[in-house]
């Protein structure tokens, strides 16, 4: 469709003579072999990145999750790099059908790198185009990729080494193994002479609940609830504040920047004049709306009355 839109630009003798030559040229670079097997390279990347984002937005996700999807996403990278090549070239072919192009590489001329040193070997030159792509350009896109997942989620991989085993109270690892998960935790969450938790004491609580919540307790959250809803947190003080802390990581900043973006629908020209302290209670009053709508404002509009 794309391509022949800009053909269809180019033969328009009203449009502007600059305008229809970009377009030709466009048109003609599209049909090239190369980039048709780069838009199939990209696409099928784009694509499995973009289910990770979508899911990693969702406001029940958490940490757990979000480490095993982003490793299932470099695994496909991986696996892709490996095998992936001769099954881009056959989605490549039938665009090819399409647009009437040859699917094949164009022999190009590979020009001769300059030796700085006389003594160094030459440079190998690849007279096969085939080869040439897939080395060049196919490795060099997914190795790239693997790169850039790896390096921009380092730090939700550390918090996973980190905090990983609460996500599993009932398959708790061994007693040693536990000791030393647990005084990690509490090195990551002190300041100085300051502590969050007691790392010796949260191992001898987690020890004594794998047994104790029943079966349908399992994720972070329910085991919260259900020391809240027993009363339980002087009992398990350890284990109360870390699973308080851990439900508090954000995986994204989705959540931040979908509060921000109340702020147009709030501040309006309407209300150019509006003081800090009321904005901030419009903008809690948008982002907690599921929270406003159980609420019986008669009854507060009652109360403040009162009080004044």
């Amino acid at each position: 469709e794309i391509h022949d839109a800009l053909i269809t630009l180019s033969e328009n003798v009203s449009s502007d003579a600059a305008i229809r030559h970009e377009a030709q040229t466009l048109a003609t670079q599209i049909c090239d072999f190369e980039f048709i097997v780069t838009l199939v390279i990209c696409y099928d990347i784009l694509h499995q990145v973009n289910i990770v984002s979508k899911s990693m937005q969702s406001i029940n996700m958490d940490l757990n999750s979000a480490v095993t999807l982003l490793d299932s996403c470099i695994n496909y990278i991986r696996k892709y790099r490996v095998s992936g090549f001769e099954r881009t070239l056959v989605d490549a072919k039938q665009l090819a059908e399409n647009l009437d192009v040859d699917a094949v590489f164009v022999d190009k001329r590979v020009r001769r790198k300059k030796r700085a040193i006389m003594y160094e070997t030459p440079d190998e030159i690849m007279t096969d185009p085939h080869e040439r792509f897939k080395i060049c350009v196919f490795n060099v896109i997914l190795d790239k990729a693997d790169v850039s997942l790896n390096e921009r989620f380092k730090q939700l991989k550390f918090f996973e080494e980190t905090w990983g085993f609460l996500f599993k109270l009932k398959d708790l690892p061994i007693v040693s193994e536990l000791e030393k998960l647990c005084q990690n935790l509490e090195t990551q969450l002190s300041d100085d002479t300051d502590q969050d938790i007691n790392g010796k004491e949260l191992c001898v609580e987690l020890q004594s609940v794998s047994s104790l919540f029943p079966k349908d307790v399992n994720t972070p959250l329910e085991t919260l609830n259900f020391i809240r809803k027993n009363n339980l947190e002087n009992t398990l003080p350890n284990v109360w504040i870390a699973l308080r802390i851990l439900l508090t990581i954000p995986i994204t900043v989705a959540s931040g920047e979908r509060s921000f973006s109340k702020l147009k629908l709030i501040k309006t020209y309407l209300r150019s004049s509006m003081t800090q302290e009321r904005l901030n209670s419009l903008a809690l009053l948008s982002i907690e709306n599921e929270l406003i709508s159980e609420v019986d404002i008669s009854n507060k509009v009652k109360e403040f009355a009162d009080m004044k």
